[in-house]
């Protein structure tokens, strides 16, 4: 199985809850509130420190999307493996008028930080 057929492999739709980064028995499910944006990736990245993601996920909205709640199962990463911090690039609107501004070139780091160390966590 090549690299890039395995990476497609272990994305499954996962759950809406509960929000942030959970621990599993099949993975870490990635799951976000937001009413308006339009799309979501989420970035995965091996160092605190790293200027850019190992990883880019692009979230569906007919699989990851439950009402507001964008989520993500991803299958070959759990505790103290590879990646070590996520974060989110949200698209969307930029109309400041209706209070929404949507940046894509920004990314997102998370509002559960606690949670957002995934390495060196031993469950």
């Amino acid at each position: 199985m090549s690299i890039i057929t395995k990476m497609l492999t272990d994305i499954l739709p996962g759950q809406p809850f509960p929000i942030g980064a959970t621990f599993t028995p099949n993975g870490v499910n990635f799951s976000v509130f937001s009413k308006s944006c339009t799309g979501l990736e989420l970035l995965l990245f091996d160092e605190p420190n790293s200027p850019q993601p190992s990883r880019v996920i692009q979230l569906h909205k007919k699989h990851n999307k439950t009402f507001y709640y964008w989520h993500i199962l991803v299958s070959n990463i759990g505790a103290g493996q590879v990646y070590a911090v996520y974060a989110y690039r949200a698209y969307g609107l930029y109309a400041p008028d209706q209070e929404l501004r949507f940046d894509s070139s920004k990314v997102l780091p998370s509002l559960y930080y606690p949670q957002c160390l995934l390495a060196a966590v031993d469950i």
